[in-house]
C-alpha cells in the first residue's frame, strides 16, 4: 500500500500534465492529419497534384453520400418515434419512465438546440470519424417581478418572505370607510435555476489516451479548447492564475507552436498578433477526466482537473482534481472497430473511390477540350503568330505559301466512351461501399419500375440497411449515454417541480422522485420497414386486439389497446396522443378491474346485449373499413408516383432520343460542310494548275 503522505499535489499536476501532453501529441500526429484530409475531401479540396493548363475538377463523393445519409439518420431520431426511451424495471414505474423519455426529449429538443447538435455530431462522425456529445448542469438566476395591492398585514408578510429581494411601494390609497390603508408595491423576487446542457465537441478539442478501448476504462479523457477569459473568472479562477495563463499563451502564440493546434481546418487563430489587448487574449482550458491515485491507498479514482494555461495547471480541488463518478462525454463512430474507439467514416470509405473518380473525371475533361479545341502546329517563319495566338470568329489568320504545310490542327479522338464504363463501375462501388443509392433516396425510377410492391420494399430494404446499421450504432453509443447522463443531472439538480408541456399537455414533472440509474433502451424498431408497413401491422394488432377484447381474453386489456392507439398517433408524427386518447396504463386497468369486482354487471335483457353485440360489431368493422381505405390509399398514392416516375422516364428518353437526332442531324452538316470546302478547295487547286500550265505554254511558244 503506498504512503498516502507521499502523493502531493506536485505529483498529480506532473501525472496529469504527463498524460495530457502524451494525449495531445498522439492526436495532433495520428488523428488530426486525418480529419484534415478527410475534411478537405468534403469539401472538394484539391489534391495537391493538380497540373497547370489542365483539368483541376473534383469528384465529392464523400460529400454527396454524407449529405445523403444525414436525412434519413435525423428522421429516425426526430421523427414520430422515439430512438431511444427509459425503460421500467417495475410494474409501478412505467408512467414513471415514459415521463422521463418525454421530460429528457423535452430536454434535448426545447432547452437545447437539439436537432443542430445532433446534426454536428452526426456530420463530425460520417466525416471525420469522431462524433462527441458533452452534458453538463448550468445554474443561472431569473429575476422575476410582480406589482401586488396588498394591505398593512400583506406588506408584512411580503416584508418577511425570504425569497423576496426587493419591494418598491409605487402608490397608497386610503379607505375611509375601513379605515385601512392598500398599497400598490412592486415586488421582485430572484429565483436559482438550472438547466440541462449538451452540445456536440468539435473532434479536435476532444483527446484520449492512445491506449484507450472504450471511453469508460480510458485513462484520460479530455476536452482542450480555448476560453473567453471572461468565462475562466466566472468559474471562480482566480484573476492573477488567468492572466499568467493569458500570458503564457500569448508568449506560445508569439513562437507560432499553437497556431494551428487541434483545429481541423488548418486555419489561422488570429491573435498571434503582439498588438491585441493581453486581456483579449483566450486561454487554453482543458476538463481532464483521468485515473490517477490522489489519496495514496494505491486504488486510482477517476478526477476532474480543470487545467489552465499551456502549462496545464490544476485549478480545482487544491490542484488534485475532484472525484467524479462519469465522464460526461459520449463518443460516435460510424463503423466501429473492435477494442479502439476511433472506427471508420466515409472519408476511409469513399477516400479512394473520390480520387480515382477525380483523375478520370479531369482526363475525360481534358480529351473533350483537345477535341473541341485541338492543338494547332504552326511554322512561326511562314505565318503571322499574332493572328494564331489571338484567334477571333471568322478571323484571318496571315500565312506565307501553302496553308496546309504551314498551319494545321492535331486531331484528337475523343476518349469519353471508354472512360463513362469505369465511372459507372466506382458510382457501383460507392453505392456497396456506403449503402447510399439513388433508389433510397427516391431520385432513380428506374430501379423502382417493379410489377408488384414487394420488389419495390425489397429493393428499398437492402439500400436502407447501411443507414439503418449507422444509426443503431449511433443508438447505442452516442444517444443512450445521452439520455442516461442527462437523466442523471436532471435527478441531481432538480430543486422544485415543473409544469412543463409534453406531448401537447400541461403536466406536473418532479424529477427529484425518479429512479437516476434507470435503464436505457434502444427502440428495436429503428430503421425497419416502411411507414406504411408498420401503420398497416399496428392496425391489423388494433383489429385483434378487439377481437380478443370481444371474446373476453385475458390476453389483452384496455391498457394494451391505448397503448397500440398511442402507437399509430405517434407513428403518425403527432406528439398530442394524450389529448385525443385519454392516458391509460396498469394502474387505471387494476383500479378499473376493482371497480369491477366491486361492482359486478348486473345480467342483462338477452336483446339489449344482442344490440350491444351488434353495435361493438358494426364500429368495429368500421375501424377495419378505414384501415383498409387507408391502405387503399396509400397502395392509390404509390401507384400514382410510379406512374409518375414512368412518364418522367419516358419523357427523359424522348428527349434523348431527340437530342441524339440533333446531334446527329449536326455531324451530317459539319460533314457536307467539310465535303464541300474539300471539293472547293480542290477546285482552287485545279484552276491554280490550269492557269500554271496556261501561262506556262503561252511563255514557251513566244520563245519559239
Amino acid at each position: 500500500m503506498a504512503d498516502r503522505e507521499a502523493v502531493d499535489q506536485a505529483d498529480i499536476q506532473n501525472r496529469v500534465r504527463a498524460a495530457l501532453e502524451a494525449a495531445i501529441q498522439w492526436h495532433e500526429e495520428e488523428l488530426e492529419p486525418d480529419m484534415v484530409k478527410a475534411t478537405d475531401y468534403y469539401n472538394g479540396e484539391p489534391f495537391g497534384d493538380e497540373e497547370e493548363g489542365r483539368s483541376k475538377v473534383v469528384s465529392r463523393d464523400v460529400h454527396d453520400v454524407t449529405i445523403g445519409q444525414l436525412p434519413s439518420l435525423m428522421r429516425i431520431f426526430f421523427g414520430g418515434e422515439d430512438a431511444v426511451e427509459f425503460r421500467p424495471e417495475r410494474p409501478d414505474v412505467v408512467q414513471v419512465a415514459a415521463q422521463a423519455t418525454d421530460y429528457v426529449n423535452y430536454v434535448v429538443r426545447e432547452e437545447n438546440d437539439g436537432f443542430l447538435e445532433y446534426y454536428a455530431a452526426f456530420k463530425d462522425a460520417l466525416v471525420r470519424r469522431l462524433g462527441i456529445f458533452k452534458w453538463w448542469h448550468e445554474d443561472f438566476t431569473r429575476v422575476l417581478q410582480s406589482v401586488h395591492d396588498v394591505d398593512d398585514q400583506g406588506l408584512m408578510v411580503l416584508m418577511l418572505d425570504a425569497d423576496v429581494e426587493d419591494i418598491e411601494i409605487e402608490s397608497v390609497s386610503y379607505d375611509e370607510k375601513g379605515g385601512s390603508e392598500t398599497y400598490t408595491v412592486r415586488v421582485t423576487r430572484r429565483e436559482a435555476d438550472g438547466k440541462s446542457r449538451f452540445q456536440a465537441v468539435p473532434p479536435e478539442e476532444f483527446v484520449f489516451s492512445d491506449d484507450a478501448r472504450s471511453l469508460p476504462s480510458a485513462p484520460l479523457v479530455a476536452h482542450v479548447r480555448e476560453v473567453a477569459q471572461e468565462e475562466l473568472l466566472a468559474m471562480g479562477i482566480p484573476e492573477d492564475v488567468i492572466e499568467e495563463a493569458a500570458q503564457k499563451t500569448l508568449d506560445q502564440y508569439s513562437d507560432d507552436e499553437l497556431a494551428t493546434a487541434r483545429r481541423v481546418d488548418g486555419g489561422e487563430s488570429g491573435v498571434a498578433d503582439e498588438e491585441v489587448d493581453p486581456s483579449q487574449i483566450p486561454v487554453i482550458f482543458a476538463e481532464v477526466y483521468c485515473l490517477v491515485d490522489g489519496d495514496g491507498d494505491g486504488i486510482a479514482e477517476t478526477r476532474l482537473c480543470q487545467c489552465i494555461g499551456p502549462t496545464y495547471e490544476i485549478v480545482n480541488g487544491d490542484g488534485k482534481g475532484e472525484i467524479v463518478d462519469e465522464i460526461p462525454f459520449a463518443v460516435m463512430t460510424p463503423d466501429p472497430e473492435p477494442h479502439t474507439i476511433v472506427g471508420r467514416g466515409n472519408y476511409q470509405d469513399l477516400g479512394e473511390v473520390q480520387r480515382v473518380k477525380s483523375h478520370i473525371l479531369r482526363r475525360t475533361l481534358d480529351s473533350l477540350s483537345r477535341a473541341v479545341d485541338p492543338d494547332t502546329v504552326v511554322d512561326d517563319a511562314r505565318v503571322n503568330m499574332h493572328d494564331v495566338l489571338h484567334p477571333e470568329i471568322s478571323g484571318v489568320v496571315r500565312v506565307t505559301g501553302d496553308v496546309n504545310s504551314a498551319m494545321r490542327e492535331m486531331a484528337h479522338q475523343f476518349v469519353g466512351h471508354a472512360t463513362l464504363p469505369m465511372l459507372e463501375h466506382y458510382d457501383a462501388v460507392r453505392e456497396d461501399v456506403s449503402g447510399y443509392t439513388k433508389a433510397s433516396a427516391g431520385l432513380d425510377p428506374e430501379a423502382l419500375q417493379s410489377s408488384t410492391r414487394t420488389g419495390v420494399v425489397a429493393h428499398l430494404s437492402a439500400s436502407q440497411q447501411r443507414i439503418e446499421l449507422i444509426a443503431r450504432s449511433f443508438a447505442e453509443t452516442g444517444v443512450k449515454p445521452l439520455y442516461k447522463g442527462l437523466l442523471r443531472l436532471a435527478v441531481k439538480h432538480a430543486n422544485r417541480e415543473k409544469m412543463l408541456r409534453l406531448r401537447g399537455e400541461w403536466v406536473a414533472v418532479d424529477p427529484r422522485h425518479w429512479q437516476a440509474t434507470m435503464d436505457v433502451q434502444v427502440n428495436v424498431t429503428i430503421g425497419q420497414g416502411t411507414v406504411e408497413d408498420r401503420m398497416a401491422v399496428l392496425g391489423a394488432a388494433l383489429g385483434k386486439q378487439m377481437e380478443l377484447m370481444q371474446m373476453g381474453s385475458p390476453l389483452v386489456t384496455w391498457a394494451e389497446v391505448r397503448y397500440t392507439l398511442g402507437k399509430v398517433i405517434q407513428l403518425s408524427g403527432r406528439q398530442d396522443g394524450d389529448l385525443l386518447f385519454r392516458p391509460w396504463g396498469p394502474e387505471q386497468q387494476a383500479k378499473l378491474e376493482e371497480q369491477m369486482k366491486m361492482n359486478p354487471p348486473q345480467p342483462s335483457d338477452p336483446t339489449v346485449m344482442l344490440a350491444e353485440v351488434e353495435r361493438e360489431k358494426n364500429q368495429l368493422q368500421a375501424q377495419m373499413d378505414q384501415v383498409k381505405l387507408q391502405q387503399e390509399r396509400w397502395k392509390i398514392q404509390l401507384e400514382d408516383e410510379r406512374e409518375r416516375d414512368k412518364m418522367a422516364q419516358d419523357m427523359a428518353l424522348k428527349e434523348r432520343e431527340i437530342e441524339a437526332k440533333h446531334a446527329a442531324d449536326i455531324r451530317d452538316a459539319e460533314l457536307k460542310a467539310q465535303v464541300q470546302a474539300y471539293r472547293a478547295n480542290q477546285d482552287a487547286d485545279m484552276k491554280v494548275k490550269v492557269a500554271q500550265e496556261q501561262t506556262r505554254r503561252s511563255a514557251g511558244g513566244g520563245g519559239s
